[in-house]
């Protein structure tokens, strides 16, 4: 069936290829900054240490080596980094054609159509954009990818030995250490086998069982490459009550209206979490999806695919939408996963709906293409979207209003686009509407630093409460600024120190400059020495050391500027010192 249908997959790609070919150029935004562009951990593919247990890429070492490979090929060029994810995508497609097709042959559906249908569904989803354009969420393209790979091979194998189960169990570790919500592979499967392979018997049982073992294995990896098995808890200051009851209202009706009409979309959304059980959306929100799941239960085997893709949709998400505190409550790309359940759902129906209503097939394909055609216009246009960062951000700043990263995130964008009033205006509003917010005001902070306005800064500091880490990090960094500009050396050491103790990773070089500033030059060479030991990837650091070297070793100075743009080329330090010393040498 793979290769008899060749002309669907042809189709298929050509209508993939209508909706994403505007997202090719699409440039580096949010989250990419430091999953990719700072990221020194992919400069060198051929250092797999680096690459595989750099403190960014630990977790998920699968998935920074396909950023390291594409940063081999083309460096920090995006186009290269969108094709590897629309080939994911338009790879993932098939792989839902072909599990449709499977599932809905068990239930003596032998059209092609509908399965067709859904795989084009899956693919032209406007749902499904963040997961593909969005390039640091490969996480989710490439786990799922891997996952449906697994799943098909499992299903297609019997649930038993043999080739196909070997794939599937290398495709499931591979899903693994792309992204952690391929945990649920296993529960899927024994749905799969009391729904579709007789329950659970001789022949599957130790399958099964193998599927089970690799997870315990998998949190032992964990524990060894990021020192806990499960994540930590990224929002702290949210308990599981809370963050449970605010996904009783994001997923009845933020993620499944969108499945159907696919509007208001949203890059990053607002934070607010539900604190009380019994309000209209809670309730609401619970009674409907306790209603899917008895349905799923009770219905399990006189309408298998409808109570298959309850389990899965649900299944899919209960890694990050059910108790575990995350810090986004809602995002798109986690749909990812969840959105093939949808698709089986929908493309029954219409199999229903013809066989048992007898509604004529011109009519439900007219009206399926006619779907799809509007489909593939919202990704489209989603695409031109997230081609233009301060475009995206405006948009969600439009919907969201009340979400101050946004606005942070649009005052980055406007200084890298050289509009510095613009910049300005953005995050002193920001300041304005949310004072509450550490986030916001330690970016201003960081904007009076550049600025040289000292005064102004240790003022803004006052009023400043951090609570994530980052935050205390930047807080004391700058804290540790005023004290240096003082002369008060010590206290700037102290300062400098608690930043470091908050986030290891931030901070040393201000350590550097601070001993420059005591005319401790060779305390300061060893202090970037020794630092660049433990961390050989710190770009900053690499630049404080070329400029203790360049008095008197200019060619050591110019390979640590080198460096430096080499692990971040947009160190806009390291490019002036560039500049200044090759224009020296020439």
């Amino acid at each position: 069936m793979v290769w008899k249908n060749w002309y669907l997959y042809f189709a298929l790609f050509v209508v993939v290829v209508a909706a994403y070919m505007n997202s090719f150029n699409a440039p580096f935004i949010f989250d990419d900054e430091h999953t990719i562009v700072t990221n020194g951990g992919i400069r060198d593919i051929t250092n797999l240490k680096a690459v595989l247990f750099n403190s960014e890429n630990a977790g998920r070492p699968l998935l920074f080596v396909t950023f390291a490979l594409n940063y081999a090929v083309g460096e920090l060029k995006p186009f290269g980094y969108h094709v590897v994810n629309f080939i994911l995508h338009f790879g993932t497609s098939c792989l839902v054609f072909l599990l449709l097709a499977e599932i809905l042959g068990r239930e003596g559906v032998a059209d092609r159509l509908w399965p067709a249908f859904g795989a084009a569904l899956f693919a032209l989803h406007p749902m499904g954009v963040e997961a593909v354009t969005y390039i640091a969420s490969r996480s989710d393209g490439l786990s799922t990818f891997l996952y449906l790979l697994a799943f098909y091979m499992l299903i297609r194998g019997g649930l038993r030995f043999g080739w196909r189960f070997a794939l599937a169990m290398a495709a499931f570790v591979l899903a693994l250490l792309t992204k952690e919500t391929a945990i649920t592979l296993p529960a899927l499967a024994v749905v799969f086998a009391l729904a579709y392979g007789g329950g659970i018997r001789r022949e599957n049982a130790w399958p099964l069982a193998m599927l089970w073992a690799v997870l315990p294995l998998y949190f032992l990896f964990r524990s060894f490459a990021l020192g806990y098995a499960l994540e930590k808890y990224v929002a702290k200051d949210v308990s599981v009550h809370d963050y449970f009851l605010s996904q009783l209202v994001v997923v009845p009706f933020q993620y499944i209206p969108r499945l159907f009409v696919p509007i208001y979309q949203i890059l990053d959304a607002d934070q607010t979490v539900v604190d009380a059980s019994l309000i209209p959306s809670v309730l609401a929100g619970g009674a409907m999806a306790l209603a899917l799941l008895v349905f799923a239960f009770l219905r399990f085997r006189v309408s298998r695919p409808y109570s298959f893709s309850i389990l899965w949709f649900f299944g899919a998400l209960s890694v990050t939408s059910s108790f575990y505190p995350i810090f986004d409550a809602y995002a798109e790309r986690r749909l990812y996963l969840a959105l093939p359940a949808f698709c089986l759902a929908v493309v029954y129906s219409l199999h229903l709906l013809e066989k048992r209503l007898a509604c004529p097939r011109k009519k439900i394909v007219a009206v399926a293409v006619a779907v799809l055609a509007v489909f593939g216009g919202l990704t489209w246009e989603r695409n031109r979207l997230f081609a233009h960062p301060v475009l995206i951000m405006e948009d969600n700043i439009s919907k969201t209003f009340t979400n101050p990263r946004m606005h942070v995130a649009v005052f980055h964008e406007y200084l890298r686009a050289g509009q510095g009033d613009k910049a300005e205006e953005t995050i002193l509003f920001a300041v304005k509407a949310f004072p509450e917010s550490a986030f916001v005001r330690l970016d201003y902070c960081w904007l009076l630093g550049s600025k040289g306005e000292f005064e102004k800064l240790e003022r803004e500091l006052v009023g400043i409460k951090p609570i994530r880490p980052n935050e205390f990090a930047w807080y004391y960094d700058f804290k540790g600024v005023i004290a240096g500009q003082k002369g008060d050396f010590d206290a700037a050491m102290g300062y400098f120190r608690k930043a470091i103790a908050a986030d290891p990773k931030h901070g040393r070089g201000n350590i550097v400059v601070l001993l420059k500033m005591m005319g401790r030059d060779k305390d300061a060479q060893e202090y970037a020495r020794r630092t660049l030991k433990e961390f050989p990837l710190d770009a900053d650091m690499h630049f404080q050391l070329g400029l203790l070297l360049s008095k008197d070793d200019a060619g050591a100075a110019m390979e640590e500027f080198r460096t430096a743009l080499r692990l971040s080329p947009g160190h806009s330090g390291a490019l002036k010192m560039v500049e200044k010393f090759g224009n020296i040498s020439g």
